[in-house]
């Protein structure tokens, strides 16, 4: 489909359950209005360049709003029941079950995400 480059095989998962195994908290978000700048952030981000292109010519208004995450991963993994309700192209849903207590491990270590922040700083800036 060229949406996305390569990548690691995602997780078998059950028919009829969702499983929540990451948790992302976004740092900071803006709105790119240079195509240019735009595709500089490839390193960060899995969408083919001609997915961002497209993207970012939408509308009459051409940019891209784009936001950094600190991605954790979720301990014991989060799993319950789909529903219908959950399907399709959602923005928020609300879920019945409240959320476990759970441990938050970064995906990244810490030297490495600032790193990466610095890196969205210096071409989102």
């Amino acid at each position: 489909l060229g949406l996305v480059r390569s990548g690691p095989e995602l997780p078998h998962v059950e028919p009829g359950r969702i499983e929540i195994r990451f948790f992302a908290k976004v740092e900071e978000a803006r709105m790119i209005c240079d195509l240019e700048k735009a595709l500089r952030l490839e390193p960060l981000h899995v969408l083919s360049a001609s997915v961002v292109k497209e993207r970012f010519e939408y509308d009459n208004a051409p940019g891209i709003h784009v936001a950094f995450v600190r991605v954790f991963r979720l301990w014991p993994t989060w799993d319950f029941i789909d529903e219908a309700r959950y399907g399709g192209c959602r923005s928020w849903v609300n879920l019945r079950q409240p959320m476990p207590d759970f441990a938050l491990e970064p995906v990244l270590d810490d030297a490495e995400h600032a790193r990466r922040c610095e890196m969205f700083r210096a071409v989102g800036g």
